[in-house]
């Protein structure tokens, strides 16, 4: 089983989070181009599930880095996403073909943001319970994932769960919508999924930072956060920490 380390997350997360862009509003489009995350892990990797709205086996998932093609920003085009960023899907059944350029002609604060048709998935709607999960999820734990890309699958399976789900953890619960089977447990994917849910649910990973919604009609919406800064100080403090360890 695996467990964050706790200097890595609960010290350094705690004190250097951000919460910012809060009232943030509009509707902004972005245009980026896509591509999957660089080595190791450069392919979409398979992880199996369960859910109410259809059986998926081998469903594909990956970070998505996107480079952004509209900046300097005109009007009517977001300002807040950086200019290089990752993101995650939040729908199931819509398509993002990489690489390749793509729009998302409304960029929303998460927070009371409702996702287009969501392809199998349905839309989903954030409120604050849901926000809040999908804000401490991202905050507390996507570093890892830029730290070691191998974590993506995990990262993503933990994501869907919180968007269709409202149990915050992937084993079989009476009336949960999102769930994985005893049979298809992937270790080093689901169990990892499982922890961060579990110190989610538990109060042990409460920093919390601001996430932004890419939605488009007919095509996948992304999650990815306004604030780089924050990602990137965490992993690079880890890194110096580990190494003042080392010594």
């Amino acid at each position: 089983m695996y467990s964050t380390p706790t200097w890595s997350v609960r010290g350094l997360v705690a004190i250097m989070v951000v919460v910012a862009c809060g009232g943030i509003a509009g509707a902004d489009s972005i245009t980026a181009s896509y591509t999957y995350q660089t080595q190791p892990l450069n392919s979409p990797q398979p992880v199996n599930f369960n859910a109410l709205f259809g059986l998926h086996n081998n469903t594909s998932t990956i970070a998505f880095l996107g480079t952004r093609q509209d900046q300097p920003a005109g009007p009517g085009v977001d300002i807040f996403v950086p200019p290089s960023f990752m993101a995650y899907c939040v729908e199931l059944g819509e398509p993002l073909n990489v690489p390749a350029t793509h729009t998302h002609p409304n960029v929303f604060p998460l927070l009371g943001s409702t996702t287009q048709a969501g392809g199998l998935s349905g839309p989903v709607f954030f409120d604050a319970t849901r926000t809040t999960n999908m804000e401490r999820l991202w905050t507390n734990f996507s570093y890892l994932v830029q730290l070691a890309p191998s974590l993506s699958p995990a990262f993503q399976l933990a994501v869907w769960e919180v968007a269709f789900d409202d149990d915050m953890t992937l084993q079989p619960q009476l009336g949960g919508r999102f769930w994985v089977d005893v049979g298809q447990m992937q270790p080093g994917t689901t169990d990892i999924a499982e922890q961060w849910l579990s110190d989610i649910r538990n109060g042990a990973a409460t920093a919390q930072s601001s996430l932004f919604l890419l939605s488009r009609n007919g095509s996948q919406d992304l999650i990815t956060t306004p604030e780089p800064s924050v990602v990137s100080m965490l992993g690079l403090s880890v890194v110096v920490l580990f190494r003042r360890r080392l010594r």
